[in-house]
């Protein structure tokens, strides 16, 4: 008689020996027979067979859980994903089922039909009034490893009735090991898939009762229940929404928590109201003013690189919340795998405000490398170049919602020694406000040239405001740094200067020529104006002419050198001694 005819008797014989049998080959210590005896006794249907299984967790509880994964006719439950398998961890999808039966989920949320007899058994157990410590503990520790949804109701009993504290502690780790993967499925509406009929009925009768800890809180105070309710539960749910909807301790109990608990899906929970179209009022306070970093996390984890319709009226109806104020010095502090969500962030809630450019300018730098390498290995594969990036098209999009600043704050920026030198030099402090302006001010005249069509069109747009149109009343009025600073950065920005400044030389008002000639000669474009300024030379008012002379005392080409030489012999004194006076300037002979 073969082996597998033995085992086949040994799992369908109802004589009692059977299992001594099986116990003693569980116990040789014969790797191969052990775990044959186990799948034997695990599949068996009688309660002596499991009580043997049981005495020897959790001594070989691998063996005892292969077996029941493995099951007495090939594979029933997947062992990789297991609660004790390193790869349950990075699995967190549900995979939904249609069976009629009882539940067992592994901890990446799998749910098969709980067929094997010794996880019944171990219902039974958890169960029964009778069952000692000792007993319940193993049952516990079975419950956590196969994350048996169905033990929850009596999980949660144990944890606040039981009389051994080691009990109930063990019973609400459990508890709140499984709500929390349950609540993360949920949340995510199980991988998009359609869950059994009944698991959602399940879980809001888990979370009702959970809920009904709470109102006893004060007589148990396992704050772990309290957390195990706020993973479970979904925005949705019926019971949330009605306590938060009245003012009772229960309430209180809940908001404390959500203001001051670390745990990521407690956090999840609080930030995820971001991205529905209504939040209680007793949550919205909490939602604007908690500040705390990990809070930070999970609140642009919400937001997204792709926010919700609902999430960006938030921003723009209820402003920043606190957590994410800090401008570039907060976005320093995060990774920049949070860098287009930050964009969103501040380009809807802060539109006009000049800080939301300056750290939408910083995301663009921190990806300025990794965007020129991905760019260039395209075109070495032959590609056009064209790079399809997250991080491009939230910049991009955010960049497009700012407002533009006015005149009054580039005039600020010009101010700043910084519009001297190089926006990546030493000058790494923004001190004042002139700084932070002309950091931006530079920042922009970069993109503006940026190979990106859409970063240059927002640069361009961005400083729209900036002018010589708009400039040119104004720049009498500057220091000399100022107009040097503001002519610098409108030759750059303004492709119409030039024109712009040879028609005020020739406009009709005094005033504005005498505005372009200043501007003119800051600039050092006399050379380039000389046809407009000589006819001023010699024939405008008294004072443009003089004005015009003492500006072609700062230029050095041959056409402005003669007309010099012609002025020097004016009949007129005024005009005949100015321009002495220019051509001595530029160590001409007289």
């Amino acid at each position: 008689m073969s082996l597998e005819t033995t085992y086949k008797i040994l799992s369908a014989t109802t004589q009692s020996e059977a299992v001594g049998v099986l116990a003693r080959g569980a116990a040789s210590g014969v790797l191969e027979v052990q775990s044959r005896c186990y799948r034997t006794l695990v599949y068996r249907r009688d309660i002596a067979s499991h009580e043997a299984v049981l005495a020897r967790w959790p001594g070989d509880q691998k063996l005892i859980a292969d077996a029941i994964d493995q099951g007495d006719g090939g594979p029933r439950l997947n062992s990789s994903t297991r609660a004790d398998s390193p790869a349950a961890d990075s699995q967190p999808t549900d995979l939904p089922s249609e069976g009629n039966g009882k539940e067992v989920s592994d901890r990446s949320g799998q749910t098969r039909s709980l067929d094997c007899p010794f996880l019944k058994s171990v219902m039974q157990w958890l169960e029964g009034p009778d069952c000692d410590e000792k007993t319940l503990h193993k049952t516990i520790e079975i419950v956590s490893l196969f994350q048996m949804r169905d033990a929850l109701p009596r999980l949660i009993s144990l944890a606040t009735s039981h009389a051994s504290h080691l009990v109930r502690e063990a019973s609400v780790e459990v508890v709140l090991s499984m709500a929390q993967i349950w609540g993360r499925q949920a949340r995510r509406n199980y991988a998009g898939l359609r869950p059994s009929p009944d698991m959602e009925r399940k879980r809001i009768a888990v979370t009702t009762m959970l809920l009904n800890t709470l109102v006893q809180f004060q007589s148990h105070r396992q704050e772990g229940l309290l957390d195990s309710f706020l993973v479970l539960v979904t925005w949705n749910d019926p019971c949330l929404q009605s306590t938060l909807g009245q003012d009772t301790p229960c309430r209180t109990l809940i908001l404390r928590r959500l203001r001051n608990s670390r745990r990521q899906n407690v956090m999840e929970l609080l930030a995820g109201y971001f991205r529905r179209r209504t939040i209680p009022d007793c949550v919205l306070s909490l939602l604007l003013q908690r500040k705390d970093a990990t809070y930070r996390e999970s609140l642009l984890q919400s937001i997204s690189a792709t926010p919700t319709a609902a999430t960006l009226a938030n921003l723009k109806e209820y402003g920043l919340p606190d957590c994410l104020r800090g401008g570039v010095a907060m976005l320093r502090d995060l990774g920049i795998d949070r860098d287009a969500a930050v964009a969103h962030a501040y380009s809807t809630a802060m539109q006009q405000d000049p800080e939301t450019i300056a750290v939408l300018l910083e995301i663009v730098d921190r990806h300025r490398d990794r965007i020129a390498n991905a760019k260039a290995e395209s075109k070495a594969k032959g590609g056009s170049g064209k790079v399809a990036d997250e991080v491009i098209d939230s910049v991009a999009i955010s960049l497009s919602r700012c407002e533009c600043p006015n005149m009054e704050f580039w005039l600020d920026a010009f101010a700043s020694g910084i519009m001297d030198g190089n926006i990546f030099s030493e000058l790494e402090h923004e001190d004042s406000h002139s700084d932070r302006a002309a950091k931006i001010c530079l920042r922009l005249i970069e993109l503006s040239q940026n190979d990106f069509p859409a970063f240059a069109k927002a640069g361009t747009r961005l400083l729209s405001e900036l002018t010589i149109q708009k400039a040119i009343s104004a720049f009498p009025k500057l220091s000399e740094d100022k107009k040097m600073r503001l002519g610098r950065a409108l030759m750059q920005v303004d492709s119409s200067t030039l024109e712009v400044v040879k028609d005020g030389l020739r406009h009709a008002v005094m005033q504005r020529r005498l505005e372009a000639i200043e501007f003119t000669q800051t600039l050092g474009l006399v050379d380039l104006m000389i046809e407009p300024l000589a006819v001023i030379a010699r024939t405008d008012h008294q004072t443009a002419r003089l004005v015009a002379v003492r500006a072609l005392g700062t230029s050095q080409g041959e056409a402005s050198s003669e007309l010099l030489k012609e002025l020097a012999d004016s009949h007129q004194g005024s005009l005949r001694d100015a321009a002495v006076v220019s051509m001595k300037e530029r160590g001409m002979s007289v």
